[in-house]
């Protein structure tokens, strides 16, 4: 019934299968709503956050499900409309007290906002309603980590790890801040594992410059508890050497912070670790959620979460700096401040408000496609822009949602596990029409 929407996914022409779903819903045709669902999540994906909340909305408006109110909110955070998606979220969790998926949402919401305390009480009634959930224990964990909650983030990370180290809803990050927490107990075997599990995965993938950090992240504390200091030094040096590449993220940038910080506390003397911290938080401090977060994540020495929080308010003032030339009618001169302090910082805020100027004032701007180009480049030095809940496990898989993927997504043999919907297995439609929750979630 429904195979010209999912050989649309498959072939990754998601405009076109998005509108194949809403014909489909349009006409009542057979699954319209599955196809709805299908359709807002193609919507959500391509960026037309509007008419995905439309769409929802007209879900709602035949029958009020949980899956639909609830992709109202998602449609309304990813379009940056949070207080509206958290009084969505309110709604629908006061009606629907046991629909873990609303929680994750909330939580999600709380991070952006940097309201993290609130956003862990949120992310522990998740687990409590889901206990088996990796996901989630991963979630609570991981804030909890940041947090200074060392205790709860061990139990919930281990938990996770006990459950799910070979499943694909693991993520390997869990057995770097797992490591972490043991480093702090000094247990060595705990320790040892991690890595062990850690080397496991590299071997599977050796390519990751992702698993390599975390690898070598891992290596440095466990060298650490074996005062090899010689090694502990030369191998935070070849760390750091990484800060200004395109590919080191900002998850990258919180373990090396978390790292230093620890190594720190642990009476390591490293010269040079002040001017690391610095560097990092003058690239990651964006938004305020994300300074808080970095921040964080040196709760082992307080003074480094001072120094992030400090450069997170020099980065705000290079930026109105910069901002006070557009509105003094010289909008070039703002272009050039913003690129020039983006240069030297990597600061994706920066460099996207350059954008953002030679967007709205082309027309006075004589080298505009000039100043256009060295941005772009710019930009793509910087590296992705990560949404705040994305550094706490919430990247993978949209709650409430169903992961759509096509060829383009995934290696051949992944692709070929789910030709036959283009979705991933364990959600194809029941007769009546209604998607399976729980298995979408």
């Amino acid at each position: 019934m429904l195979k010209d929407i999912f050989v649309a996914i498959e072939d990754g022409e998601f405009d076109q299968a998005a509108r194949l779903c809403l014909q489909r819903f349009h006409d009542r045709s057979h699954y319209w709503l599955y196809a709805a669902r299908i359709g807002a999540e193609l919507l959500l994906r391509l960026g037309q956050h509007e008419a995905a909340k439309k769409l929802y909305e007209a879900v709602i408006a035949t029958q009020a499900l949980p899956w639909a109110r609830l992709g109202v909110a998602r449609a309304q955070l990813d379009s940056g409309h949070a207080p509206a998606a958290k009084r969505t979220l309110e709604n629908l969790i006061s009606d629907q007290p046991g629909f873990s998926d609303a929680y994750d949402v909330m939580g999600r919401a709380h991070v952006e906002q940097g309201s993290l305390e609130e956003a862990l009480e949120t992310y522990r009634t998740a687990t409590q309603l889901t206990p088996g959930s990796i996901a989630r224990l991963q979630r609570q964990g991981m804030l909890a980590f940041y947090l200074g909650q060392k205790d709860e983030a061990q139990r919930a990370l281990e938990r996770a790890s006990l459950l799910g180290i070979s499943s694909k809803m693991f993520d390997l990050q869990t057995l770097v801040l797992l490591a972490i927490t043991r480093f702090v107990d000094r247990d060595t075997k705990g320790l040892q594992r991690c890595l062990d599990n850690m080397s496991h995965a590299l071997e599977r993938a050796p390519q990751s410059a992702r698993l390599q950090r975390f690898h070598t992240t891992v290596q440095i504390f466990h060298l650490m508890l074996a005062r090899q200091v010689a090694q502990v030094v030369s191998s935070v040096r070849e760390l750091t050497s990484q800060m200004r590449e395109a590919n080191f993220d900002f998850e990258a940038g919180c373990n090396l912070v978390s790292l230093v910080s620890h190594l720190t506390a642990a009476e390591l003397n490293l010269d040079a670790a002040e001017g690391w911290i610095d560097t990092l938080a003058l690239r990651f401090c964006t938004t305020r959620s994300l300074s808080e977060l970095l921040a964080r994540a040196a709760n082992a020495h307080p003074p480094f979460m001072q120094r992030i929080r400090d450069q997170h308010t020099q980065v705000t003032a290079l930026a109105e700096q910069a901002m006070s030339h557009s509105l003094n009618g010289e909008p070039r001169a703002a272009v050039r401040t913003l690129l020039l302090h983006g240069e030297r910082t990597l600061n994706s805020k920066l460099i996207d408000m350059a954008r953002m100027v030679l967007t709205r004032h082309a027309e006075r701007i004589a080298d505009a496609d000039e100043l256009m180009a060295a941005t772009d480049r710019l930009r793509a030095r910087c590296g992705g822009a990560p949404a705040a809940a994305a550094v706490v496990g919430d990247a993978q898989r949209a709650s409430g949602g169903v992961a759509i993927r096509s060829s383009k997504d995934l290696p051949v043999a992944a692709a070929k596990a789910t030709e036959t919907a283009g979705i991933e297995a364990g959600t194809q439609p029941p007769p009546d029409g209604n998607p399976p929750i729980a298995s979408a979630a």
